[in-house]
């Protein structure tokens, strides 16, 4: 038996028109849109393996480009350059590994870019000093509830500045963390 697909009515199957609501009983849906699915199969079939290597390809390039943010100071640096860009890429599990405190120097002798490492040495050594001093602060002055409270939220604020740095990393960026960003104690052409 069919049912009708406007009323819901099972119909014989050797009806056309449904008794109920007096419409014509539709054949199944791959009948009617035969259109509708035709390109799909036929594109997927007639794609080659070349054709589907240059489109993942392509689509993996405009994805790379879309994470690199056209008002970051970096993206201009990193937009002429392939090579650097790639070393940038290479990189970037050094750079972030700056953010996670004691290890800020892993960048310095991990990276070949030497001013993306000196940027993110610098900027994990700073986040880590300022969270040395919240830690201290806690540990001499936590007595009272108000300065540990005040600790506690800037340590929160610490961590977020972390994971942001992080972010940042994994971004191709070279833009400085907010408040604390502006302090340069590692220089790239300090280094060797």
């Amino acid at each position: 038996m069919k049912v009708c697909a406007f009323c819901g009515t099972d119909v014989k199957d050797s009806c056309t028109v449904c008794p109920r609501c007096k419409k014509a009983i539709t054949p199944p849906d791959e009948e009617i849109f035969p259109t509708l699915r035709q390109p799909r199969r036929k594109r997927a079939e007639e794609e080659t393996e070349a054709e589907r290597i240059a489109r993942e390809q392509a689509e993996a390039e405009r994805i790379a480009q879309a994470a690199i943010a056209p008002d970051d100071p970096a993206a201009e640096l990193l937009a002429y350059d392939e090579g650097r860009r790639e070393k940038v890429r290479e990189h970037r599990f050094f750079a972030a590994a700056a953010y996670t405190g004691i290890l800020f120097f892993i960048p310095l002798r991990a990276c070949k870019n030497k001013e993306y490492a000196a940027f993110h040495a610098n900027q994990g050594l700073v986040l880590l000093l300022f969270l040395l001093a919240d830690v201290l602060a806690v540990n001499m002055l936590g007595n009272s509830p108000v300065i540990y409270t005040v600790c506690m939220g800037l340590f929160g604020g610490l961590f977020y500045l972390m994971v942001l740095g992080v972010i940042r990393v994994f971004r191709g960026s070279m833009e400085p963390l907010p408040i604390i960003g502006g302090i340069k104690l590692i220089s790239p052409k300090a280094r060797k």
